[in-house]
């Protein structure tokens, strides 16, 4: 995982100048969301706008309705196999390059990627995709203190689309199972995912900030490019379940400033609470790219709101499989 990290951040002071070149028109569009597809919607927020308070950044998301009829959200990944040294390594990809594979209608950045072989590179922590285990969730030991096991956060998403977060291992069932805590868990519980992939930090937990950074050893204090998801929630008791799913890239912020970010904004455009949201891989490998709607017949045009040189072995998309 440092060595994701490292790339991350190296790669981010080669690619951060070409933040402000990839929104130049959304400046006219702030504050009012532009509809990229049936259920999808599009947001700039520029730096300074009260949903950016206590920042310098500025934020591009997409926020996916989880009512609208054949939307769904998935981890994809390809070709992720084995190697000889038990690394698992998958074809790699830009988000843009994804999103046109998978005919998605917008899509993030996946999870932390290790070293590069040919065109694959090194799948880091639980990758599952087609309710198919390919790379495994395991608890491993500090490097700073190897009495403490430490388990990474994780986004999956059941079969009908449900997202859930928390901190996931696999079994050797092939199962998913989420633990009460990243540091030295003590309980755990199966989880029924179609797919679902690592990353972190857990910035919300159960509607209440939890940064997680220190627990998960993923300490990253300055502010940098991060993409991040995050949901709400509808319904009461246990009927209550997800209704917007927002996956977003933030220009320069800390872990706590996303944290803060999310829950303004569903408190400000839903008024709501935001209910969980995690980091996935950041630094020049944030990227964020959707359909341009004004060439809805086109289906390979696409807008690089947040365009990057890195390619990356996993990926978050929204798809519609509707007719």
């Amino acid at each position: 995982v440092r060595l994701g990290v490292l790339v991350c951040i190296v790669g981010g002071a080669v690619v951060f100048g070409a933040w402000s070149r990839s929104h130049q028109g959304d400046a006219q569009s702030t504050g009012k969301p532009v509809e990229i597809a049936k259920g999808v919607t599009y947001r700039y927020v520029p730096d300074g706008d009260p949903l950016v308070e206590g920042s310098h950044s500025e934020v591009m998301a997409l926020e996916a309705d989880l009512r609208a009829p054949g939307l769904r959200v998935e981890a994809v990944a390809e070709n992720a196999t084995r190697a000889q040294s038990g690394r698992v390594f998958g074809d790699a990809y830009t988000v843009r390059d994804w999103c046109m594979r998978r005919h998605a209608i917008g899509g993030v950045n996946g999870g932390f990627f290790g070293s590069t072989e040919g065109s694959a590179k090194e799948v880091m922590g639980l990758l599952m995709t087609e309710g198919q285990v390919l790379s495994p969730g395991r608890k491993v030991r500090s490097p700073s203190t190897p009495s403490h096991l430490i388990v990474r956060c994780a986004l999956g998403f059941t079969a009908s689309g449900t997202p859930r977060i928390g901190w996931l291992t696999s079994d050797k069932n092939g199962g998913v199972r989420a633990v009460n805590r990243p540091l030295d868990p003590t309980s755990n519980q199966l989880w029924n995912l179609r797919s679902a992939v690592a990353c972190g930090p857990r910035l919300i937990a159960n509607g209440q900030p939890m940064v997680t950074d220190r627990e998960e050893r993923l300490v990253s204090p300055r502010a940098l490019p991060r993409t991040f998801v995050a949901y709400d929630m509808e319904g009461n008791g246990r009927f209550k379940k997800p209704r917007h799913l927002l996956i977003g890239v933030a220009s320069q912020m800390t872990y706590a400033q996303v944290a803060a970010f999310t829950q303004r904004y569903f408190r400000t455009v839903h008024r709501s609470e935001c209910a969980d949201a995690l980091c996935l891989d950041g630094g020049g490998s944030s990227q964020l790219v959707c359909r341009d709607p004004a060439r809805r017949s086109t289906p390979d045009a696409y807008l690089e709101k947040r365009p990057a040189f890195t390619t990356v072995p996993t990926a978050l998309l929204i798809r519609n499989d509707t007719p």
